[in-house]
């Protein structure tokens, strides 16, 4: 949710006064109990999740097109917040936030600072295996595609809490919490929820303006509690929609805890028979798993080189005496082929008939150069990644095989990339005689 964080200063930390969210912990579907970090109290007994302050690790918008591969797309991606805030980005860092949806799209990155992370993780380092994830407090809030959730505390001046459906969400302090939910309720395009669920006292300065904008919505519920939501709304669920996931932290096993896990409560003797034995066979059967990954690596490796360079698809029953067979079909392919239509001229031709077509929009090629095995180099020049991007798929769709070896910026901020144009498959000539 981008409103929170960039339309007023970032708000400071604030301690969180409360071991648990209203509503949050072990209801409405949770199986983890929460802790926030900057809690006075020890964390809880068994498993947990940690929670910060929501304000130092918001979510914001972005719209990366889904054409782009993971580098560019992180880079446009970035791009676009330090554009939007006006923010120097050298000590944040920013993840893929896939809320409620595809994992593999990009619509929400979660901005933190480096050094909060390092601060969170030296708090955090004794915890081991208790420890589930460390999350925005935010996200422990209860909500499902039909519920909107708002939390608040006893102090009416702490941060509210606030989880627009599965995938958005924000802290921010009471003024700055109401004016962001007036325009999420007035903002076109975006779909209303059914209930809004209304956790913890009522804080004057965003309920009043709450029940203003809800007189807008008379199609939306209002709940006091999770008890009080109509039984027709998807019921919400507490780090059911990919949460746990997005950790900040990755939680670290402690060995020492596991060895003395495993031993507690046993007699020292046939504890250690025990242990000496589960060692071997631990070790055994890694040894043995081991190997057949290897093996099974090794055949992979194999059919995957098969596929590329010779059988796209069809059965695979000698994969030796295909590849010979294969091979010695090829020499006789090539042997048939004039030089005039030889792989590397056709996949030059081709580049330069892609590239002639987007001269107008800033594409250049700075040189090009052809190997003996057939393999081509080009240097692009393209005005943004973004564009680079488009061309490599118009190349790819010209039926260029086309990789991608590096990409950068100059002084002048164009964006240049080393490209190589590999030569056609067997599969391909095959089918150019044909024609």
């Amino acid at each position: 949710m981008t409103t929170a964080a960039d339309t007023a200063p970032r708000p400071g930390r604030q301690p969180m006064r409360r071991a648990r969210l209203a509503g949050v912990g072990r209801r409405a579907g949770s199986a983890h109990a929460t802790w926030p970090v900057d809690s006075a109290e020890p964390p809880p007994k068994g498993r947990f999740v940690a929670l910060v302050p929501g304000a130092e690790a918001p979510l914001l918008d972005v719209d990366v097109p889904a054409t782009l591969r993971d580098g560019a797309r992180e880079t446009v991606a970035r791009r676009q917040i330090a554009d939007k805030l006006g923010l120097v980005l050298d000590d944040v860092e920013l993840r893929p936030a896939p809320l409620g949806g595809d994992r593999r799209a990009w619509q929400a990155m979660m901005m933190v600072r480096k050094s909060d992370i390092s601060d969170w993780r030296g708090r955090l380092e004794k915890q081991g295996r208790s420890l589930v994830a460390l999350l925005p407090d935010y996200l422990a809030l209860p909500t499902s595609a039909d519920v909107w959730t708002i939390s608040t505390h006893n102090d009416p001046n702490a941060p509210v809490q606030v989880r627009l459906g599965p995938s958005d969400g924000f802290s921010a302090e009471p003024s700055l919490a109401a004016l962001t939910l007036g325009r999420a309720l007035g903002e076109d395009g975006r779909v209303m929820p059914k209930a809004l669920l209304r956790l913890g006292p009522r804080v004057p300065e965003l309920d009043n303006d709450l029940d203003a904008a809800l007189r807008h919505h008379p199609d939306i519920t209002r709940a006091e509690g999770v008890e009080a939501l109509p039984p027709s709304v998807a019921q919400p669920i507490t780090f059911g929609h990919g949460e746990i996931a997005l950790s900040l932290v990755v939680p670290q096993r402690d060995p020492r805890r596991d060895i003395e896990e495993r031993l507690r409560g046993a007699l020292w003797p046939a504890g250690l028979f025990l242990l000496a034995g589960v060692i071997w066979g631990a070790a055994t059967f890694n040894d043995i798993t081991e190997l057949r990954e290897k093996v099974r690596g090794a055949q992979d490796r194999n059919i995957a080189l098969v596929r590329e360079a010779f059988l796209p698809t069809g059965p695979l029953p000698d994969i030796r005496l295909q590849v010979i067979r294969l091979i010695e079909d090829r020499r006789a392919a090539l042997a048939s082929v004039g030089p005039s239509d030889a792989p590397p001229l056709t996949g030059l031709r081709r580049a330069s008939a892609v590239l002639a077509g987007a001269a107008a929009d800033g594409i250049a090629l700075n040189y090009a150069d052809v190997q003996p095995d057939g393999i081509i180099t080009l240097e692009l020049v393209a005005p943004d990644f973004v564009a680079m991007e488009l061309l490599l798929d118009e190349m790819r769709e010209a039926g260029l095989r086309v990789e991608e070896d590096r990409s950068f910026t100059d002084d002048d901020g164009r964006v240049l990339a080393d490209v190589t144009l590999l030569p056609h498959t067997m599969a391909e000539l095959n089918e150019r005689q044909e024609q």
